[in-house]
């Protein structure tokens, strides 16, 4: 199968721009090219895995923050261990627009024991960037439990769209930082699977900066 564009259609789009600008033309005629050359290779741009299943997690917390009517903050640098805050507009008691702050993590094999999932993916300098009392704005760790097949991430009904599994949460507020955190060291969080993560309970975070 041709992966360009076919030639018809090139040489049409170049005669659109074409009225004496001969350097208008070369660079229609160069970006037509670059394009026919890419399109073969797209597949190399695919996201892997590991990066499908991060993204599905975050993008699944965003669908509960726009349904719970929050704004969506995000750090242009990924350097201080949160991936995204959420923002309560207008007055809620003494606080004017209350905000939080999580650490998002996707598990596809979670383990389970007495009310508890037991998660193992946070290094010692990650679970420092959540733990203890000394944030400003408040942080938590969400952990979103997603299916092993990334095919099922997402179906489709009558009713609508199911995004699956659930997500829960923990505050780390009351976990004493590890000192000389090495970040090839794992810190184990057991977190409660009665905080389900919903629109609902993210808009109660936000408003109370607490998980209460």
């Amino acid at each position: 199968m041709n992966s360009c564009l076919p030639a018809t259609i090139v040489s049409q789009a170049c005669r659109k721009v074409h009225f004496g600008a001969l350097t208008v033309v070369s660079a229609c005629r160069k970006v037509l090219t670059t394009v026919c050359h890419s399109r073969g290779t797209l597949g190399a741009f695919v996201l892997d895995a590991k990066q499908h299943q991060g993204k599905f997690g975050e993008d699944y917390v965003r669908v509960l923050a726009s349904a719970a009517g929050l704004i969506v903050l995000q750090g242009d640098l990924d350097a201080d261990g949160v991936d995204l805050g959420f923002r309560a507009t207008g007055r809620y008691g003494r606080t004017l627009s209350p905000t939080v702050e999580a650490q998002i993590k996707t598990w596809s094999t979670p383990s389970v024991s007495s009310g508890h999932l037991n998660y193992r993916g946070l290094n010692e300098w990650q679970f420092n960037r959540l733990a203890g009392p000394d944030f400003t704005v408040p942080r938590f760790l969400f952990v979103i439990c997603v299916p092993a097949d990334n095919q099922a991430y997402a179906a489709m009904s009558t009713d609508g769209v199911m995004l699956r599994h659930l997500g829960y949460f923990v505050s780390l507020r009351g976990e004493e930082p590890i000192k000389d955190p090495d970040r090839h060291r794992k810190r184990p969080v057991r977190v409660p699977t009665a905080n389900v993560l919903t629109a609902a309970s993210l808009r109660r975070l936000a408003e109370t900066q607490s998980d209460w």
